[in-house]
């Protein structure tokens, strides 16, 4: 089998290796990364089959990885659906990952929900400052933050446009906006756009949405667990 090496592996190899290092971290895809490293003819091939069986077993970076595998031909030949199907299994895992460990965040958000009905001087502390937050439900309001640079805004926009919502609908329009928003950092754009490409059977753009996605999702399960 020819094995294509790409210089992208390299984006997300960061990623992989800290979850490599991870105590909890699989053996399976710990011995893959080995294989990546050796730098062999047949590296990828082993590293993908490993990637395969460790997502099999639920470890969240092995499923991304055999996601990755398929949508770049990396190991196995090039399939955007099957690449598909492993990066919404990954994502899907980041909340078992997080409702199956120690959080401190969340630890800490119960915290101050206890504070909030213990205190009455913080809960109105807190309501004053969500009545400040509150968005405008309006047409220009979402507007102006979109072009104002505010991805919420932006995701907004796209969703008035795509659906028709106090503006006609324009798909395509609905489409750039998430594209901006996305691109602003927007996990729920990044979403949306995977959605809409697989639902028009746009596999390879929607592989690429979806790897965006569960990558967005692994950084925040990590940075909220301290991983």
């Amino acid at each position: 089998m020819d094995v294509t090496f790409s210089p992208a592996l390299r984006v997300y190899a960061e990623m992989w290796e800290i979850a490599g290092r991870r105590r909890a971290a699989d053996a399976q895809f710990s011995q893959a990364l080995t294989h990546i490293r050796s730098g062999t003819p047949d590296a990828m091939a082993k590293a993908f089959d490993l990637f395969k069986r460790s997502g099999a077993h639920n470890f969240t970076e092995a499923q991304f990885a055999a996601g990755w595998c398929c949508e770049h031909g990396c190991g196995t030949k090039r399939n955007y659906p099957q690449a598909i199907r492993w990066y919404k299994r990954a994502e899907n895992n980041v909340t078992s990952d997080v409702m199956s460990a120690f959080d401190p965040v969340g630890e800490a958000e119960n915290a101050r929900l206890r504070l909030y009905f213990e205190c009455e001087s913080y809960a109105a502390a807190v309501d004053a400052l969500l009545d400040a937050q509150e968005r405008e439900d309006s047409f220009m309001a979402d507007y102006e933050a979109a072009v104002g640079g505010d991805a919420i805004g932006m995701l907004h926009l796209g969703h008035r446009y795509f659906y028709g919502r106090d503006v006609a609908c324009d798909r395509a329009e609905g489409i750039r906006w998430y594209h901006r928003a996305a691109e602003a950092g927007s996990d729920a754009a990044m979403s949306r756009l995977a959605q809409i490409y697989e639902a028009d059977k746009h596999y390879k753009e929607a592989a690429r949405w979806y790897r965006r996605y569960a990558a967005e999702r692994i950084r925040w399960r990590n940075q909220r667990l301290n991983w």
